[in-house]
């Protein structure tokens, strides 16, 4: 949920944290963190660089060329690619970590229309995510 004032969510976290749930589960309330700012307690070594972006929320439409002029600013960009011409869907490849990790932070949930932001992060490979879901990672 997302209050108007600090005091209100602070008030939603009191009341309802560690609470039972409709279905018995126990409620979880924190304030809102951006992933690269959570902790993961299960984490036991750094995040490892990157350099490869997955991007959406673009308009459809959305060329190549209008992709690298949003994220080239940031960094030297290695290559960018669309999935398909309606999707929305991009990635950018920087050739340095630091650029890729900076684009993430500034760019994502970035309003590149009114009302309309778009969302980047780290690619996950099918491999890192299947060993995410399994816990190995």
């Amino acid at each position: 949920m997302q209050y108007d004032r600090p005091e209100q969510a602070q008030a939603a976290i009191s009341e309802l944290n560690d609470k039972p749930s409709l279905n018995g589960a126990t409620l979880k309330i924190d304030i809102f963190k951006k992933q690269n700012e959570r902790i993961d307690p299960n984490a036991a070594q750094p995040q490892k660089p990157y350099t490869n972006l997955y991007v959406h929320g673009l308009e459809s439409g959305t060329s190549v060329e209008q992709v690298k002029a949003m994220f080239a600013p940031i960094g030297e960009i290695e290559s960018c690619s669309l999935k398909d011409k309606v999707s929305g869907i991009a990635f950018v490849c920087y050739k340095r970590p630091e650029d890729a990790a900076r684009a993430v932070e500034e760019m994502n949930l970035k309003q590149v229309q009114p009302g309309k932001a778009i969302f980047v992060s780290k690619l996950i490979s099918r491999h890192e995510n299947s060993e995410k879901r399994q816990g190995i990672s």
